[in-house]
Parts: structure tokens; C-alpha cells; sequence
């Protein structure tokens, strides 16, 4: 199962809410302020830096070519969608 694409948006220091789509079904709305999001699904992410703690265990480190994430997927950005190395994707908007 792949992870939330990235909690804060598609620039790190989004603040406000966005929505997520993913290709499981699943639909989320994300609350950002500072370095914490909150996820309608009940999961709390804490950024620091470059890295996103997930109260899920999951781990997502932010590079510039996308997000790596400590399940061993890989998500690409090509523009509002994140599509993972595992035939995942996400959009928000």
C-alpha cells in the first residue's frame, strides 16, 4: 500500500487545506499549518526539513526529483500528481 503522497501539497510550505485523490478510491482533505498537517483519514505528518513523519510509521523524504518514501516506493511529480514506482498515483488539488 502505498503511502499519502505529500501532506503539505506540492510546495513545502503550503499552509491552508487541499483534497487528495488516489487511485485506490481513497479522498482526503489535508489541513497544513507550519510543519504539521493533519489528514481527514485521522493521520497527523510532522515535517523537519526535508523529511515528513507520518503518525503511520511512514517516513517520506522530499528530493528533487520527488518523494522517497521508507516503504520503498517512489512517487514522481509531474505537475499536481505524484505517481508511484509502484503504479500508485495521488492528485490534489
Amino acid at each position: 500500500m502505498a503511502p499519502f503522497d505529500n501532506p503539505f501539497g506540492n510546495a513545502s510550505s503550503q499552509n491552508g487545506m487541499h483534497s487528495v485523490i488516489g487511485s485506490d478510491g481513497s479522498f482526503r482533505t489535508v489541513t497544513s499549518t507550519g510543519n504539521m498537517a493533519f489528514s481527514s483519514d485521522g493521520t497527523t505528518y510532522t515535517r523537519c526539513g526535508n523529511t515528513v513523519f507520518s503518525s503511520k510509521g511512514t517516513v517520506l523524504t522530499e528530493t528533487p526529483s520527488g518523494i522517497a518514501s521508507s516503504d520503498g516506493t517512489f512517487f514522481s511529480r509531474i505537475g499536481n500528481t505524484l505517481f508511484g514506482s509502484d503504479g500508485s498515483f495521488y492528485t490534489s488539488f
